[in-house]
């Protein structure tokens, strides 16, 4: 017995510990020579110490969910169990820390015990909570001055941060007292030297006071000090070009116009300032030497966004402007790499395919090119493809993507959701334009060199099909009849608006209704975006071709030569023979749609 408790007192004198590490370690001695000596119910009790020794303690600055747990287990396996595991602490586990909290004279250990004690020991032990509390807040001050002093700046954040909660939850307000002591000193400390890495934490600790019933016990100079002290550690980052670091006291120094002790001028300054900061760090780029026009322009967007939050208007624009002339720059540069992988097809494959779909008979030829299924990207093919890829590559998910043309970023993964999407879409457009390249393309030249397709045989095909309106017909047929003339320029510009025109004028010919309601009984054509949306237009196209025209006409991430067009964005390099031939496709994929009697 007195060797055992001779072996406790020489982890006991242990002056001093970050992540009781020491004591844990010092405890498996203990447990294995209680083992080795055949003395059990010892070798029990230095496991009691191990498993408390071993929690991992969370460190908030003042907890924000009040049911989150302090401790948490230091090992957690993939089959869910987890090791310390304080749901299976037994009672008379408790009971032994309780004992070892009044018995014990090392402050760590005292913290330890008291702090476990007072999260998870109601009704478990004898002492009352608030019992608890003052062994605790006695050993916090003890261990945050113990910190202080030897400049270990984590641990005494974390220790004054957990004396200032527990303080405000039991209404101690002489631990409080002690606590502001203990900042005031650590903040002049700080101040004098010009560090002020760790006053943002102790700012929020001091808020957290002066926000509660307690705030009388901070006194008007130490109010004063304590802005001159944020002030002085934002003026130092901004000399510094430590951005980051002078935004987060900015923020900070705006949080004390809720406390009076800043005007809302200040506010309104600091604001701008912080977006200022933003503009600042798109060209200083935290210092990196080889300057990034991708980075600058995630600076500037960050700006726009604060600007938008503080309804300035005016500097809005000039970020707008300043964006789109950076991804200008960003895509005439050499940034962006183009990556290229080299695809071999052999010929008779091709070839045996393509064969099918030629005949000197173009109508019959036509039929079988529109009818057919192989060109079209097949929808859950795709979403395999994306599922497959996620799970081989899961880091791949956690990348920001976004997708920039004409200047603009016109698409951004915020979410998981967002992520699969631009990762459908890209798989998606893969799959297509190997399609388009080697198959459709094919198709349509060889009817064109060797059977002579022509605007007449195409426009034969319309007036089979029956369904081409007749205010659409002669516009179309022009349309075609400059693909035709290699006025490739002038054919896109015509049969993609035109597209939408039949296709909207087929589902209204045959009963469906393509106009929203405004100002009273006025119709408007409803977006071409709503239209294809709705949930009758997708169930009667199919998935498959639904997919198809979406990716194609008004899809961002896809060809949206829709918009690409009627707003005039689209490069004379994105205008390409390949381009008409998939718009013509898309007008003879609607003909294999027709009214039955349902």
């Amino acid at each position: 017995m007195n060797k055992y408790i001779e072996k406790i007192k020489e982890v006991e004198s242990i002056t001093s510990t970050k992540y009781y590490t020491e004591f844990k370690e010092g405890f498996v001695k203990i447990r294995n020579w209680a083992e080795s000596e055949g003395i059990l119910d010892k070798a029990q009790l230095a496991q009691y110490e191990i498993e408390i020794c071993s929690l991992h303690q969370k460190n908030p600055i003042i907890s924000v969910n009040k049911k989150e747990s302090r401790f948490v287990a230091n090992i957690v396996y993939q089959n869910g169990t987890e090791w310390p595991d304080i749901k299976k602490f037994t009672d008379e586990q408790f009971k032994y820390y309780e004992e070892r909290l009044i018995e014990t004279d090392n402050v760590f250990l005292k913290v330890r015990y008291s702090d476990f004690l007072f999260e998870y020991g109601n009704k478990k032990i004898s002492k009352s909570k608030y019992q608890v509390s003052q062994y605790l807040l006695s050993g916090l001050v003890e261990i945050s001055d113990h910190y202080r002093c030897i400049e270990e700046n984590y641990e005494y954040i974390s220790a004054v941060a957990r004396l200032v909660e527990v303080s405000l939850l039991m209404g101690n307000e002489e631990k409080l007292k002690e606590a502001v002591h203990l900042i005031a000193a650590q903040l002049t400390d700080w101040n004098s030297k010009t560090e002020y890495r760790w006053t943002f934490e102790l700012s929020n600790l001091l808020r957290a006071i002066l926000s509660s019933k307690f705030k009388e016990i901070v006194s008007d100079e130490f109010s004063v000090f304590i802005i001159e002290v944020l002030e002085n550690a934002r003026k130092k980052y901004l000399e510094e070009k430590e951005y980051h670091f002078y935004r987060m006291f900015c923020e900070e120094l705006i949080e004390y116009r809720k406390l009076n002790l800043i005007s809302l001028e200040q506010e309104g300054e600091l604001q701008l300032e912080i977006g200022k900061s933003y503009e600042l760090e798109s060209e200083n780029q935290q210092g990196r030497q080889d300057k990034s026009l991708m980075v600058k322009a995630h600076f500037l967007e960050l700006a726009m966004r604060h600007y938008a939050n503080i309804g300035e208007r005016e500097k809005i624009n000039d970020m707008k402007i300043l964006i789109k002339q950076t991804y200008e720059q960003y895509e005439q540069s050499d940034e962006m790499a183009t990556i290229s992988v080299p695809l071999e097809i052999p010929s008779d494959v091709i070839d045996s395919i393509v064969s099918r779909y030629i005949s000197s008979d173009i109508q019959s030829a036509l039929d079988n090119f529109a009818y057919s299924d192989q060109f079209i990207p097949k929808v859950n093919e795709i979403e395999k493809q994306v599922t497959n890829n996620e799970e081989a590559f899961p880091l791949q998910s956690l990348i920001s993507k976004s997708i920039i043309s004409d200047g603009k970023k016109i698409d951004h993964t915020l979410t998981e959701e967002d992520s699969k999407n631009i990762n459908f879409v890209s798989n998606y457009m893969l799959s297509l334009n190997l399609n388009l390249e080697i198959l459709i393309k094919t198709i349509f030249e060889k009817l064109t060199a060797e059977f002579h397709l022509n605007v007449d045989d195409i426009m034969e095909k319309f007036n089979r099909w029956g369904w081409l309106d007749d205010r659409n017909r002669p516009i179309v047929e022009n349309g075609i009849k400059k693909f035709f003339e290699d006025d490739y320029i002038g054919s896109i510009h015509i049969l993609v608006p035109q597209f939408e025109s039949t296709l909207r004028r087929f589902f209204a010919n045959i009963g469906f209704p393509t106009t929203s309601i405004k100002k009273g009984t006025a119709q408007h054509e409803e977006t071409f975006n709503e239209f294809l949306n709705r949930e009758d237009i997708k169930v009667s196209l199919g998935e498959n071709v639904h997919k198809l025209i979406q990716i194609v006409m008004v899809e961002q991430a896809g060809l949206n030569l829709r918009n690409e067009i009627a707003h005039g964005l689209i490069k004379f390099s994105d205008i390409t023979k390949t381009k008409c031939i998939l718009v013509i496709y898309l007008f003879l994929v609607l003909t294999r749609y027709s009214i039955t009697n349902e």
